[in-house]
This record gives structure tokens, sequence and C-alpha cells, in this order.
């Protein structure tokens, strides 16, 4: 799927399944600091869990594009199959995060166009005030805050999460 932005920026997704893209991947979220961004599971690094994680066979990894550049990564994994309810976890690289939102959005519609999806949820760290700010803009809706729920790397403790969830509706209706 490609969308513009602008007048000059072409945004792309492609669907990471080859173990060099996995690899660049890990290079890339370990550089920028972005482990615990992404996935709140991750307390470090880990090349090896990392690796196994990328070749299950129920998790989507989805490239984000800007003209051409890996820009981000969005993660699904359907985890309520019935409801058609799948957890997200996405991340801007550190040279794109002024289009992150944008970035985003552009992924979740690719999701909810491409795969059997009826809604999205992820978590957020409370602390990541980004993060929060930006999840209304794109489409998604505060469900619930639970304690302790995430690993907050540079604070190396758990800190509260928050549950999000968007639709196909919320996500078009977003003013990004």
């Amino acid at each position: 799927m490609t969308l513009w932005h602008g007048d000059a920026m072409e945004r792309t997704y492609r669907v990471l399944t080859q173990d060099c893209d996995f690899e660049r991947v890990f290079r890339r979220l370990e550089q920028d600091g972005l482990f615990q961004a992404f996935d709140c599971e991750w307390e470090e690094p880990d090349f090896p869990r990392w690796m196994a994680h990328c070749r299950r066979p129920d998790v989507l990894l989805l490239e984000g594009c800007i003209d051409g550049m890996p820009a981000g990564l969005l993660k699904l994994i359907p985890f309520m199959a019935r409801t058609r309810c799948g957890e997200i976890g996405v991340v801007a690289y550190r040279d794109f995060f002024r289009h992150a939102a944008w970035l985003s959005r552009g992924a979740y519609l690719w999701c909810f166009e491409h795969m059997d999806c009826a809604c999205l949820v992820g978590r957020v760290a409370a602390p990541n005030r980004h993060a929060l700010a930006m999840a209304p803009a794109v489409g998604f809706r505060e469900l619930c805050r639970i304690p302790q729920m995430c690993w907050h790397g540079r604070k190396q403790k758990f800190v509260d999460g928050v549950m999000m969830l968007a639709t196909p509706e919320t996500v078009q209706q977003a003013e990004v």
C-alpha cells in the first residue's frame, strides 16, 4: 500500500519474512535504544530470543518506509481469534520520530485492510508521554491502566501500563 503525505513523501509497507531483515531490524532497534518502546516485554536486547520471536508463524512484522528508507516497525500478534483482535507493538526509528503518527496510522490502516482484524490493542508504559499523546491522534482510545504492567528499560523497573484500543472506524476518523 502506498499513501502520500504532503507533496513529497511516499509511505510504503512491507511484511518482513527473511532472517536478514529480522537481524537488520534487531540492530536498528538496539542502535536506537527502542526495544522497550517497541515491546514492554523486553528487559534488554537478546538476539536469539528476537530471532525465535520473529520466526513464529503467528507474528507479523510490518516495516514502514518513507521514500524507500526503513522508518519504523509494527508487530501484530492475533491474540483473540474469535473476536479478531490483534495485539500490536509499534515504533518509529529515531530519524523518523517526526513522522511517527503518520507512519503508525498508515500501518494500522494496512492491518485493517490486509488482515482479518476488527480491533487492535496495544500496551504503553505510562511514562511514555509521547506515545500516550500520539495515541488519540491515530485513533487509539485508553481502555485502562494496569499497575506494574510494563518494564521500563531506562528506569530498570516495572512501571504502570496503559491498554489502548483502536478500531477501523477510530483510525479512519483520526486527524493525522
